[in-house]
Parts: C-alpha cells; structure tokens; sequence
C-alpha cells in the first residue's frame, strides 16, 4: 500500500509516466493540472519515492572557532548566557541569543553544575563594622566604562543620602 502526503499531486504511476515521457514540460503539467516544476522535478528524479524536505545541510552563524571561545568562556567563568551573548555579538553581530544558546548546549554547558551554583552564594562572614565591598564592570554606554561599587555592613543600618 502507498502512503502519500495529503498535498501531494502525484502518485507513482504518474511519476514513472513523467519520467519516461519527452514531451516539454508544459504539455504534461496542462494534462494533469500540476505545475511545470513538478514535472521537472520528477523527470530528473531517480526513483518514484518521497524524499524528505528536511534541509540537507544547516548553516549556522557561528563558527567554530566561537562556538569554541564561547564555551570556554562559560566554563572558565560561568558567566551567564545574555553576557556571552553580547560579548558574542560584538566579534559576529550575527550571534544570535538562541545561536549562543544551543552551542551552550550542544556542549553540555546550558546549565550551571551545582558546585558552580553552591560557590557563588557563599559570603564570608565578616564582623560587624567590616564591610563587605564589591565592584561590576558595567557594559559600555556611549564608549564610557562603568562600575558599580557595592558595599554591604551587616552589622549596622545603612542609610543612604
């Protein structure tokens, strides 16, 4: 028994019957009301059966070259996937978040182990009236550099003025 797609035009008696004929191609498309690239496709076809329309190779925007700097950012760092991503587009503005995104997991690097997760929540305990101070590297707005300096004293109420 033959399975056909539900949109298909032809079966495989047609088909053996458009490969034999040499008649143009308009004659045979008039007859059986299919369009011109249908006959083309199954005169030059070798074989009566369906192929898949899947694409045969996949072009991605990265190369491997980044897709190899991108994960060894995020395991030597485990910096999270928006500032991969940026850092990404700024050497191919093509990088796309999912492009990123799927190198990342295609290397297993998706998702922070749990080590890495435990590591970062750890504060040392410092004694009242020792601060604990801090700085991030902000991006660039308008080719300026910006930090944020963050100091926390757990000991006693902070107010800003």
């Amino acid at each position: 028994m033959q399975r056909y797609h539900s949109n298909t035009t032809t079966n495989v008696h047609i088909r053996c019957e458009l490969q034999k004929s040499n008649l143009p191609m308009n004659i045979p498309a008039a007859q059986l009301q299919i369009s011109k690239n249908t006959v083309f496709k199954w005169k030059n076809r070798n074989g009566q059966d369906n192929r898949s329309s899947r694409p045969h190779t996949i072009h991605y925007s990265l190369s491997a070259q980044e897709k190899e700097i991108m994960n060894s950012a995020r395991r030597s760092s485990w910096l999270p996937l928006e500032e991969i991503t940026e850092v990404a587009q700024q050497v191919n503005p093509a990088a796309s978040r999912i492009a990123v995104y799927r190198t990342l997991r295609e290397a297993g690097l998706n998702k922070v182990p749990q080590q890495e997760r435990e590591r970062a929540k750890k504060f040392e305990a410092y004694e009242p009236g020792y601060p604990h101070k801090d700085v991030t590297y902000c991006p660039k707005l308008d080719g300026v550099k910006w930090y944020l300096f963050v100091a926390i004293d757990k000991g006693y109420p902070t107010y800003l003025v």
